[in-house]
Order: C-alpha cells, then sequence, then structure tokens
C-alpha cells in the first residue's frame, strides 16, 4: 500500500522558517526568499509546498506563481528586436499557450527560480533525496488543485537540472513533461593560485591581457565603490532607470523586479551581498549585484547606461569587476547566468548545461508543442578561451 505524502502548502517562508531542513545555498534560505516575497510584483507570488513525516520537515518544494492575467505582467514576449512577422508568430504563440483571459486568474507554475540560473527549488536532505525526487510531479499537482480554487494553470515549469545529474528528467517525461530547452549557464573556475585579480590578469595569453588592460583604461575617468543600503535608496531612481535598460532588451520577460528587491536583499543579505557602482562625476553609469552563495559567487542583477556602454566598455569591465569580487570573497566559482555566452568565454567563463521541463494544461497543445520544441540547444557562437594554457 503507498501512502499518501504528507503535504502542507503555504505562501510565504516565515511560516515554516523555523523548521526548515539544512540549507546547501543561500538562494532557499529565509533571509533570501524573504527578500523575494517583500518585493515582489503583484503578478508573482509563491507556493511551499512541504512534506512532513512524523511531524518533522523532510523536505520543501519552492513554487513560483505567475498570474498571466495581471495588467502588471505585460507581453510575455518582447517584440521590439523583432520585424513585424516575428511578433506576429510570437503573439499567436503566446496566446495558444497561455491564453490569460483578464476576468479570471492564469497561473503559470515553476518550480524553481526564474530570476537565478540553478537548481533552486528543492529543499531537502541528503539522504531524503531518493524519496523526495519521485514526489516532484505530486507537489506540482498539490499547487495546481490550490491555485485552481479560484483560476486556472496553464503550464508547469520544472528548472533546472544539472545534465550530469538529472535524477528528475525521466520522472518528468513520464509524466508528459517536455524537455525545454535553454541557453547553457556561463561558469568560470576560480584557480586557487588567483589571490587578486593581478594574477587573473598574469594567466590571460598575451592578447586577452592586452585587451583586459585596454578595457580597464576605459575607466580611468570613473570611480568604482561599494554602495550601501543608505546610497541605494537614495539613488533608487537611477538605479531603477538602468536595471530597467538591461531587462528591456531580454527577449523574454515574465515579471521584473525593481529597485525595491536590491534594497531588501541588501538590508537581510547584509556581508552576503555586495553593491559596486561605477560613477564619472558622480553620475552613476552602471552597476553590479554580487551575492556569496556557500559554494559559489553569484553575478546577480546589472544595470547600464547604454549611451555610455561603448565608450566606456562598461559591459566588458562588469565582468571583471565580478572576478574582483569573487576573488575577495575567497569563491572557488563564479556562476555568470546565461546572457552574452561568447563574450563571458572570453574572460574565462565555460559553458554548464541544465535541464528544464515543460508541461502546459491544454492536453492537445502539450502533444503539439512535443514535436515543436527544440530537442537541443543550438550553439550558433564561438567559445573563446582567454588563457595561456
Amino acid at each position: 500500500m503507498i501512502r499518501t505524502p504528507d503535504f502542507q502548502i503555504y505562501d510565504s517562508i516565515d511560516a515554516l522558517q523555523k523548521e526548515m531542513p539544512p540549507h546547501r545555498t543561500l538562494f532557499l534560505e529565509s533571509d533570501y526568499l524573504l527578500s523575494m516575497e517583500e518585493s515582489s510584483p503583484s503578478a508573482l507570488s509563491f507556493r511551499y509546498v512541504c512534506l512532513k513525516e512524523n511531524g518533522n520537515l523532510v523536505a520543501a518544494f519552492y513554487f513560483q506563481v505567475i498570474n498571466l492575467s495581471s495588467n502588471q505582467l505585460g507581453q510575455i514576449i518582447n517584440f521590439e528586436p523583432y520585424s513585424k512577422i516575428v511578433s506576429g508568430l510570437s503573439m499567436l504563440v503566446q496566446n495558444m499557450l497561455f491564453g490569460a483571459k483578464k476576468d479570471k486568474p492564469h497561473y503559470l507554475v515553476i518550480c524553481g527560480n526564474m530570476y537565478l540560473s540553478g537548481d533552486y527549488g528543492i529543499l531537502f536532505e541528503k539522504k531524503d533525496q531518493q524519496k523526495v525526487v519521485h514526489l516532484l510531479p505530486e507537489a506540482f499537482e498539490f499547487v495546481r488543485k490550490e491555485l485552481e480554487k479560484t483560476g486556472k494553470v496553464m503550464a508547469k515549469i520544472a528548472k533546472d537540472y544539472p545534465t550530469e545529474n538529472d535524477v528528475y528528467g525521466g520522472l518528468l517525461k513520464s509524466k508528459k513533461f517536455h524537455p525545454l530547452v535553454m541557453d547553457p549557464i556561463m561558469e568560470m573556475e576560480i584557480r586557487p593560485q588567483w589571490k587578486k585579480f593581478e594574477d587573473y590578469v598574469a594567466d590571460l595569453s598575451s592578447k586577452y591581457r592586452q585587451r583586459c588592460l585596454q578595457v580597464k583604461k576605459k575607466l580611468s575617468s570613473c570611480e568604482v565603490r561599494v554602495m550601501h543600503t543608505e546610497e541605494l535608496i537614495e539613488r533608487k531612481e537611477e538605479i531603477d532607470r538602468l536595471y530597467l535598460a538591461v531587462q528591456m532588451k531580454s527577449p523574454v520577460r515574465l515579471v521584473m523586479h525593481d529597485s525595491d528587491y536590491l534594497i531588501s536583499l541588501s538590508k537581510r543579505l547584509k556581508s552576503n551581498i555586495e553593491f559596486k557602482g561605477i560613477f564619472e562625476n558622480e553620475k552613476l553609469l552602471a552597476f553590479m549585484v554580487g551575492i556569496k552563495d556557500h559554494f559559489h559567487f553569484e553575478a546577480h542583477h546589472i544595470g547600464i547606461d547604454y549611451e555610455y556602454n561603448k565608450s566606456h566598455n562598461l559591459y566588458q569591465n562588469i565582468l571583471y569587476l565580478y572576478i574582483e569580487m569573487a576573488l575577495l570573497a575567497k569563491s572557488p566559482r563564479l556562476s555568470f547566468g546565461r546572457t552574452a555566452l561568447e563574450m563571458k568565454t572570453t574572460v574565462g567563463a565555460v559553458i554548464h548545461t541544465y535541464h528544464a521541463y515543460i508541461k502546459l494544461n491544454n492536453t492537445l497543445v502539450n502533444g503539439i508543442a512535443g514535436h515543436m520544441l527544440p530537442k537541443e540547444y543550438e550553439m550558433n557562437w564561438i567559445p573563446r578561451s582567454p588563457f595561456r594554457n
């Protein structure tokens, strides 16, 4: 006889933070999750599905719920970079997949974090992994039933599982989830001999060393400094403007955080987070946010004034600054996320592939999607290697 799991559901980490199992990542700890909650737009909410045995918390499944009917959501697909024909097709796909109506909430449910690249959807102790893995589809169903008391779930997404250790894929496929091909995550190993940025530069080949020095010179008229919570509050409008400029270049956008999220992180994560700004005559040209997780350093969010991007090589300088931040944090690895893949290889990042899966609520559309979705990632760019060896 198979016993039904003892699931309980919460809409805030505050209700269960005292009984959470040991943490393997800062991004599933209460301070980070509370920052997400208290600064999230109204289109985004959260569910924590907890598995308990004999009254003890064994595992927690973290879900982000996006209300596709929200006026705050805007367009899922950013049409600006595309032609009218492509835009029309994108709108057709958007309506077919989600078909959200304004008179009733329609939901996209994600196990994991859409604002981070990595496996941040399930928390458990290592000894319990085998029993927890098989409960992911049931946890999805538990959330669906709760949400459909007032609305309708249109699609479910599970992300990101490392290709070399994907223990969820077989089970999800058996439940009619389809592989959802995503860009690889760009990660960089920090070599033990790199104690300071100059050590990193010394390991670059002549070509890339000269490029690095030339790029760094572009900031000779600028000041790079740490920004504390008080300055973030004072420069709230500037930060929002620079952050939005970066987000608007993303081809797909669901819901976007603003400076409230960054300020909340600054207050809660304290020494585990660092904000740096690039200033010229006290004008903020760009900012970057780095988070020190237990086993890596996360290049989290950036903002750029694109009027100065080329003249000051802002984006490339931000990549170098993140390397400096990871070195100072003594982190063994730096995660750069999923954008500007080729450029990130020029500073030493390499690709790491992760699996994601999607299931659409409409059985017919879900079947069609299984044939239409790409089967594998197409690498239409050239990876670079900047190091001497």
